[in-house]
């Protein structure tokens, strides 16, 4: 290793530099320098071609890591920005089934002494077997150890969890020591390293924890080369945000003010959702989060393949419909259709025009959330028909069950968003 090499030069001036704190600082520094020079040497080259930052630090919701990649041995820096095919992701257990998670549970939520627990048992043999846990050598280090792990969740709960960059700004290797995890071929957060601060988080149910990538899944990064190189198609973005940890940072055309300001004009909170034209799925990823039970109907064969592979991603149940919305009959009835920048695509023929009235007639539903099109534009130069937005709206009323609408607001490409729904009378009857 290029770091090694270079300490070792070093190596015969260290008792004089470590006399002074600046000196130990010091070495501490170019230490931590060496070590972001070799992972850009190991990585560089498929890490700027993937568009990775490997030491970017992601905020995830505790409740993604649901598995614990098993490894025969863990080195969170030496395989730092990493990427590896192969099956190592395929080897992972429960979380949840780990001896310390349920010993933290026992004692934190139900009260239980240590000595109840399994991870105690295993632990105080090992250590009794000579072997150093935690570097713990002697069971009252351990139970020192446990005293400190109490205080920590008791630290955590009044004020919060505190990244290790904010607790050691001055320790760069300290900084870098927070919880190191793995990303699978589909998108899986798979646990690495930090088991105590993960579960302490689980426990409390914090929103969001700071992570760092050891290592990413050759597969995965593939895929993820695959939407960049989708970006730089489309004026360097993708249509909607990406929700997933390792994708969030890659900028879209739209952000969430869509999702925002429906949901502020939304009066349910359970039921049945039809996106029509979901794209890549962002509003289901969303609503099934928020408890609904969602359909994705997207008739394009690429975007239907990002869709897919982002729901794996993501573990999502929502059903996925790649056909055309006309062609789907299997399920007629929901509480909420989404036709956001979808209909206007149906009124440059005649026939997709015939068909938008068939489909409006044919549905059941609650409301719609309709996003209208920007009228007399390029891209209606020839329809069929064509109308205001104000226009379009009627013109859903009248074919649909729907009766009432309010208009929302524009969004920032300055199109207008509706909300038609069933007037009280109309709902009774």
């Amino acid at each position: 290793m290029i770091s090694k090499k270079i300490v070792a030069t070093f190596r015969p001036l260290r008792p004089l530099i470590v006399r002074f704190a600046a000196g130990r600082k010091l070495i501490k520094y170019l230490k931590f320098k060496l070590w972001q020079l070799e992972v850009h040497f190991k990585t560089g080259k498929d890490a700027a071609i993937a568009g990775l930052d490997v030491h970017q630090m992601l905020w995830v919701d505790p409740e993604r890591i649901k598995y614990q990649c098993v490894l025969s041995k863990y080195d969170t820096l030496g395989e730092r920005g990493q990427i590896l095919g192969g099956n190592w992701d395929k080897n992972k257990v429960l979380f949840s089934d780990l001896d310390v998670y349920r010993a933290f549970k026992a004692r934190f939520i139900n009260n239980e002494p240590w000595e109840n627990t399994d991870f105690y048992h295993r632990v105080t043999a090992e250590i009794a077997s000579g072997n150093t846990k935690w570097g713990c050598t002697t069971l009252d280090e351990f139970n020192r150890r446990l005293e400190q792990l109490e205080a920590l969740y008791t630290e955590i709960k009044e004020n919060g969890y505190k990244s290790q960059q904010s607790l050691f700004p001055d320790d760069p290797y300290r900084g870098e020591d927070e919880i190191s995890i793995r990303i699978g071929r589909d998108g899986e957060l798979l646990f690495e390293d930090g088991r105590h601060r993960l579960t302490i988080a689980k426990l409390l149910k914090i929103e969001k924890v700071p992570v760092k990538v050891t290592v990413r899944h050759r597969e995965w990064v593939n895929f993820r080369m695959e939407i960049l190189k989708y970006a730089e198609a489309h004026n360097g973005k993708v249509y909607q945000p990406l929700l997933h940890p390792d994708l969030e940072t890659i900028p879209s055309h739209y952000g969430p003010e869509r999702y925002n300001l429906i949901r502020e004009n939304l009066d349910l909170e359970k039921g049945t959702l039809l996106d029509i034209g979901a794209h890549w799925g962002y509003f289901c990823h969303r609503f099934e989060d928020d408890g609904f039970d969602c359909y994705a109907v997207e008739s394009d064969l690429k975007a239907a393949y990002f869709l897919e592979m982002l729901k794996k991603a993501e573990n999502k149940q929502f059903t996925v419909i790649n056909q055309s919305i006309f062609n789907y009959t299997d399920k007629t009835e929901f509480d909420i259709v989404l036709a956001l920048n979808i209909f206007h695509h149906f009124l440059k023929t005649k026939e997709t025009y015939i068909q938008l009235k068939t489909l409006l007639q044919r549905l059941r539903m609650k409301m719609m959330f309709f996003q209208a099109h920007e009228f007399n534009s390029v891209q209606m130069q020839n329809a069929y028909r064509d109308f205001s937005a104000d226009e379009f709206v009627e013109f859903i009323l009248r074919h649909s069950e729907l009766d009432e609408s309010r208009y929302l607001g524009k969004t920032s490409d300055g199109r207008r968003l509706y909300k038609l729904y069933k007037s009280v009378d109309n709902v009774s009857t």
